[in-house]
């Protein structure tokens, strides 16, 4: 199949959703059975089993594809489940709003595809939905018909793997009516949940039990190295009016927006402060969420004492350096702390935590920090990255981040321009 270079993917869902992933971080993937009549996965089996045999009767081998017509049957005799998280291609779509985004009064979230890609490993897997009534082109004909032509056992190990893998295909398959949606889904295997270690969850109305698992996007972030406001692109709210909101919500989503943007001074738009507005009109209030972001005495004094260790380097860069264990978030707070002083266009904190030295870096000027932590050993973006670097004093690592910094200056590299 054709790749699809598009970056973004949108979720469609509706506003109890958007507060499962905005407050506790967290994406459920559901049973595709309740999504997808059960009948799209045996089809999809169906169908492929007659390309199969149709590509074997093509070669002249008919008893092969009688072989394999028998040895689907009673592969279809079994049942399977399987988890995933719908995203399309389409922003904000009239069809999708109606279909997923609780006919038009839910939200689309913008997720940045480069990122879920990432986090697709063990069980999970980041795959594009097929909508062909025709399986000839499917690469899972080309896998069987390999694997027939190479002599292998219908009933042997590497068959089955395939079936295995079938079926999982077969999570992502629809019937080409729905072509339109133009969807990737984000799938949890029926056979690999060994590397799958999240307890399922269970939502529970008067119609049904729903079962669902529920993604921690926060650890997963962090496991890529990235923050929660670089896998969200964007929120839409479609035909939403500011008294669809409880204040509490407006709250917690501005609070979320100021934390983004760093109360509005980085990555905006005019869209952010069309959605400041209305999160204002429905009771969000600027004033109550600096209150939410305030620190107690003792990490403010921690955070002040990190920015008194700072010295400059390079004239326009800041290196704190601290030989005392600080809180993540004091670190993090401090090296924005330093953009502040004039002439400061990018700082870089180092602290000691355990076995290892942990470095939070921020730019606001041309510096692409990305570039300079990833040399050594971490990630994140053009603004703000960090790393976690094993078995270093803070003083090797202090004289390996300006040695990079030397190399980075001398070669005359810029921070890419943001699309």
């Amino acid at each position: 199949m054709a790749r699809n270079d598009k970056k973004i993917l949108y979720h469609y869902t509706d506003f109890q959703a958007l507060d499962g992933i905005l407050r506790s971080a967290q994406l459920r993937v559901n049973n595709v059975l309740r999504m997808n009549d059960s009948a799209e996965m045996r089809h999809f089996m169906d169908r492929l089993c007659a390309a199969v045999a149709q590509r074997l009767e093509e070669d002249g081998d008919r008893e092969g594809a009688g072989q394999v017509r028998q040895r689907f049957r009673e592969e279809l005799k079994k049942e399977y489940s399987a988890f995933a998280a719908c995203f399309s291609f389409h922003r904000d779509d009239a069809a999708q709003w109606e279909r997923y985004g609780n006919r038009g009064r839910g939200v689309c979230i913008a997720f940045r595809r480069e990122y879920l890609e990432k986090m697709a490993t063990g069980a999970l897997s980041l795959q594009m939905v097929f909508y062909r009534n025709d399986m000839a082109g499917h690469p899972m004909v080309e896998e069987f018909c390999r694997l027939l032509k190479e002599g292998a056992d219908l009933s042997g190990e590497e068959v089955r793997r395939a079936m295995c893998e079938a079926w999982a295909c077969s999570v992502s398959y629809k019937h080409p009516s729905f072509r339109s949606e133009y969807e990737m889904r984000l799938v949890v295997s029926p056979f690999e949940k060994g590397d799958f270690d999240i307890r399922p969850c269970y939502h529970v109305t008067k119609e049904r039990i729903k079962k669902y698992y529920p993604l921690d996007l926060r650890a997963m972030c962090a496991e890529i190295q990235i923050g929660m406001e670089e896998l969200v692109a964007e929120l839409i709210a479609y035909l939403m009016e500011p008294t669809d909101l409880l204040p509490g919500e407006a709250q917690a989503m501005m609070a979320g927006l100021m934390l983004d943007t760093k109360n509005f001074t980085m990555r905006t738009g005019g869209r952010t402060f069309e959605a400041a507005a209305m999160l204002r009109r429905a009771g969000g209030d600027t004033g109550e969420v600096r209150k939410l972001f305030q620190t107690n005495l003792s990490d403010a004094v921690a955070k002040y004492g990190i920015i008194q260790a700072a010295k400059p380097y390079r004239q326009d860069i800041a290196i704190a350096a601290v030989d005392n264990t600080v809180g993540r978030v004091t670190a993090a707070q401090a090296a924005d702390e330093l953009l502040n002083i004039a002439g400061i266009s990018a700082s870089f904190v180092l602290y000691p935590d355990g076995e290892r030295v942990i470095v939070s870096a921020r730019s606001i000027g041309s510096v692409n920090v990305q570039v300079i932590v990833e040399a050594l050993g971490g990630g994140g973006n053009a603004a703000a990255a960090g790393a976690q670097i094993p078995d270093r004093t803070v003083e090797e690592v202090r004289r390996e981040l300006t040695a990079v910094l030397d190399s980075y200056f001398d070669s005359g590299k810029e921070a890419p321009k943001e699309p």
